[in-house]
């Protein structure tokens, strides 16, 4: 029985503005859909009501400011549903973990660690591994150096341009506490306006405004984006590992041009591993996801040599800025995961 959730037009349209641009104003989007601000207001209520939108975050990009954005996937052995349960939460409690999903194929459990340096990641690596290493029949680690963020065509019927570009340069900028309490709370929730985000701190809205525009200018933070449900429409979502070879600028270039415009690509990441090349994919069915991945092999085989592939069942955590780093600056309170 298919239980998938119908969205109209305008809710789909909706979704389209917010999913690029999570601070837009409702009086902006109801401007740009010829619709009032009330019913826009109405129409996103009734959409976290459903679990569609299950939030706003900003896009914070850490590697700006020398941070390592570190992957782990880890694949399982003799693991049962409490102890997952209790693997999950030790990680959502680990200061340093960005982001968290339950995944299925070429692992079981995905997350991300932000750490300064490879001997932090270290730490935080060896206190998960006391606790459960012998629950870890494979570990893959792997760098991201560059991630392309792309709207979620698929959904929409519509051509972009628009992409968000993670690790695109470095800042100088130093973070102080404020510019550290803003990007907690942003990172939780993209939609906080200033004067919310100014009364938690204890400052005025003029202030925050100019912190986060000049967060925004400094790169550090690369945008601001709507968590949308997409299995909830009737999605699945995986992620693709490429190994490859003789890749030069000009075909990597082409191999973004290429995902940018392809409707069911949201991401791809460069890294530091042995699969080189990852992207993300929403599709309707396992045959659809098959086409669009042979449809690459095809596309780009001088350089592609193998893949494998995980689907993502759950994301359990999104936020590029943990929020325990919140009332301290982040290079501090980075220096203090796990002693």
């Amino acid at each position: 029985m298919n239980n998938n959730i119908k969205l109209d037009k305008t809710d789909l349209k909706i979704l389209k503005e917010l999913d690029f641009d999570a601070r837009a104003s409702f009086s902006n989007i109801g401007k740009k859909l010829n619709i009032s601000k009330h019913t826009i207001a109405y129409r996103v209520n009734n959409l976290q009501k459903k679990g569609i939108i299950r939030g706003f975050y900003a896009v914070v990009d850490m590697t700006a400011l020398n941070y390592l954005y570190i992957r782990v996937f880890i694949k399982l052995r003799n693991m049962t549903k409490e102890v997952e349960k209790e693997v999950i939460e030790y990680l959502k409690k680990t200061r340093s973990i960005a982001w968290i999903a339950l995944e299925m194929g070429f692992d079981d459990i995905g997350f991300v660690v932000l750490a300064s340096n490879v001997n932090q990641f270290e730490k935080t690596m060896t206190a998960i591994n006391e606790n459960y290493s012998h629950y870890f029949d494979m570990t893959y680690v792997s760098i991201a150096t560059r991630i392309w963020h792309f709207p979620y065509l698929f959904l929409f019927n519509k051509s972009s341009n628009n992409e968000l570009l993670f690790g695109s340069k470095k800042s100088n900028h130093k973070l102080d506490e404020i510019d550290s309490k803003i990007l907690t709370i942003v990172s939780k929730d993209g939609r906080a306006t200033v004067v919310e985000i100014a009364k938690k701190l204890n400052t005025t809205a003029r202030i925050v405004q100019y912190r986060i525009k000049q967060l925004c200018k400094e790169k550090i933070i690369i945008g601001f984006r709507a968590d949308i449900a997409t299995q909830l429409l009737g999605y699945n979502y995986y992620k693709v590992f490429f190994r490859i070879q003789n890749l030069n600028k000009e075909l990597f270039k082409k191999f973004i041009s290429y995902c940018k415009h392809h409707p069911n690509i949201i991401y791809v990441t460069k890294t530091i591993s042995d699969y080189e090349i990852e992207i993300e994919v929403q599709a309707e069915n396992n045959m659809k996801f098959n086409t669009i991945v042979k449809d690459i092999r095809h596309e780009f085989n001088e350089f592609i040599t193998d893949y494998t592939f995980t689907e993502v069942y759950d994301n359990i955590a999104i936020n590029y800025l943990p929020s325990l780093y919140a009332a301290r600056s982040v290079s501090s309170m980075l220096s203090k995961e796990i002693n």
